[in-house]
């Protein structure tokens, strides 16, 4: 919960409801990353559904060839990265025997007589066994570690928010992360001599190699052994981590601190300080402008205005109210 790391984040969010008018990188890579694969999962779940993965990266084309050439070039070619991601993710969990139930879906709860979560799933799947689980994506540079599923607190209230609002038959029996890198498999470089590299660390997988090794009429009998090590790295790249349903005692631990959380910035209202621990440090924190600009006493309604747009339904943050 965005309260818990600073409340004046979650005001900005939630009470004057901003956001960039201009994502920073990483964000605005997971947002048409999500958009796309939402797309192709609601193709599948949703009768006369009119869009599709391409159609939504076209249409992220177009704003990004908006932008100033000096913002291209800070953010670097994000449409043909997000592509290459995106293709990858799909090779890699082609055959994963999964069902999709749906993408994008809407949970509501009460927290207490008059605080209300709301988020939404990222995605709902039926498992070969019949099993139900809530599939958690995410994109980010290196792939998380059990230390960032234990913190994830998020995708656990979603959970029991979930099966709290729905019959038997739809409950969630168990969470899948879907873990992705924000960076495609490299193009393995063509030496001087006209052959690919054979860096053992170079940052690829076998698919990617075996493409260049095509795309420049060499031999792939010529490159068995580095072939052959590559076999399995696209994990590295793309990750599932299923787990059965979390404990009854943990998950009573959390929606009780989600409670008081809720509970406490409520009786806050308006007064909403800033992470005394982090401040004037959050480079990550997309109302860094916005919150510099009132500590230090400039206009932060003129920033707020240049800097940022209202806020809509859902956004890249995933973070719930």
């Amino acid at each position: 919960m965005l309260a818990r790391k600073c409340a004046r984040a979650h005001y900005y969010r939630y009470t004057l409801r901003i956001t960039r008018r201009r994502p920073f990188r990483k964000p605005l890579i997971g947002i048409i990353l999500h958009e796309m694969i939402d797309a192709w999962i609601k193709a599948q779940t949703i009768d006369d559904y009119n869009n599709d993965p391409w159609k939504v990266l076209e249409f992220h084309e177009k704003k990004y060839a908006d932008l100033f050439q000096e913002e291209r070039e800070k953010y670097g070619d994000i449409p043909q990265l997000t592509s290459q991601i995106f293709e990858g993710y799909m090779r890699r969990w082609k055959d994963d025997g999964i069902t999709y139930v749906g993408a994008e879906l809407p949970i509501k709860t009460n927290l207490t007589d008059d605080i209300e979560l709301v988020g939404k799933l990222d995605a709902i799947v039926m498992m070969p066994s019949g099993l139900r689980f809530l599939l958690e994506r995410k994109f980010m540079t290196k792939l998380a570690t059990a230390e960032d599923r234990f913190s994830d607190i998020q995708t656990l209230l979603y959970f029991w928010a979930w099966n709290r609002e729905h019959r038997k038959e739809e409950q969630l029996d168990g969470v899948i992360w879907d873990y992705g890198r924000m960076k495609p498999p490299t193009v393995p470089e063509v030496l001087k001599s006209g052959e690919l590299t054979r860096r053992k660390d170079i940052d690829t997988d076998a698919y990617t190699y075996l493409e260049a090794i095509k795309d420049n009429g060499l031999k792939p009998g010529d490159y068995v052994e580095q072939l052959n090590m590559l076999k399995g790295k696209e994990t590295t790249f793309f990750e599932r981590v299923p787990l059965p349903a979390p404990p009854k005692k943990m998950v009573e631990t959390v929606v009780e601190d989600a409670r008081i959380t809720a509970i406490m910035r409520k009786q806050m209202g308006d007064i909403a300080p800033r992470d005394g621990m982090s401040m004037f440090n959050c480079k990550t924190c997309e109302f860094r402008s916005v919150c510099e600009a009132e500590v230090r006493g400039h206009d932060w309604e003129f920033v707020t205005k240049r800097d940022y747009k209202p806020r809509e339904e859902r956004d890249a943050s995933g973070d719930e109210e």
